[in-house]
């Protein structure tokens, strides 16, 4: 009675404005070969964080496949980059913009 688990990319999709890539993959559960059980995850390809200095630090990349990577060089040019780190700049920036209220 063998139990085995296949895991495949269902679909790659390229979301809003940064191009921000989604990943679906199917897992495939099998008991003696048979499909016992499915599932969907889902995992979500962001381009970076900002460090201190607010320099965009690109995530590492190279733990996904190659069918992953190839859209992740085509969908976050140069020009997608900076318009990420420019609207987390801006995130950050709102952030710090509220001020508390303090009880008097």
């Amino acid at each position: 009675m063998a139990l085995t688990k296949e895991t495949k990319i269902a679909k790659i999709e390229m979301i809003g404005d940064y191009k921000i890539i989604h990943v679906a993959y199917d897992n495939v559960f099998k008991e003696d070969g048979e499909v016992v059980s499915t599932s969907r995850t889902r995992d979500i390809v962001e381009i970076g964080n900002l460090d201190n200095s607010n320099n965009l630090v690109l995530n590492d990349f190279s733990k996904y496949e190659k069918d992953v990577q190839d859209v992740i060089a085509v969908a976050y040019t140069d020009t997608i980059k900076e318009n990420w780190k420019q609207f987390l700049i801006s995130q950050k920036n709102l952030k710090n913009s509220f001020k508390p209220i303090l009880n008097q």
